[in-house]
């Protein structure tokens, strides 16, 4: 899961630079960036797996953060499909509907993670407050 969150705010950060002309001198972008398509789809693929595989394990707990894990695995393929987009047909349209798709579902996925770790911290507070006996 970290592995996945780290890869996704870095290739987020990768289409904002990409698409509004920034350039920073970040090393793991650029380890990303230089990675050929079959080995980028081979570490999105083991990503996605051990995203499968943390919705099998935790299937029965009921916690706010499960939202955020059925989220990961859309974008996820969000990702994929920009990056098979930009490979193969950069600088056009469909470039630009996919890069703008990517980071509106990233910033929802954004947006979940803050607001799921804001309930669990409330939970986390009221259960110190007033301990269940």
């Amino acid at each position: 899961m970290i592995l996945s969150v780290f890869l996704f705010f870095g290739e987020l950060f990768s289409i904002e630079t990409n698409q509004f002309g920034h350039r920073n001198g970040d090393y793991i972008l650029t380890i990303i960036n230089s990675m050929d398509m079959p080995t980028y789809m081979i570490m999105l693929l083991v990503i996605f797996g051990l995203d499968v595989y943390s919705l099998i394990k935790y299937r029965k707990v009921k916690a706010p953060w499960k939202v955020a894990i059925y989220l990961q695995p859309v974008t996820l393929i969000a990702i994929a499909i920009n990056r098979v987009i930009k490979e193969y047909a950069p600088y056009t349209h469909l470039h630009n509907v996919s890069a703008a798709v990517t980071l509106t579902i990233g910033g929802i996925w954004f947006v979940i993670i803050c607001i799921t770790g804001f309930i669990n911290k409330k939970r986390q507070w009221n259960n110190f407050i007033r301990p269940r006996l």
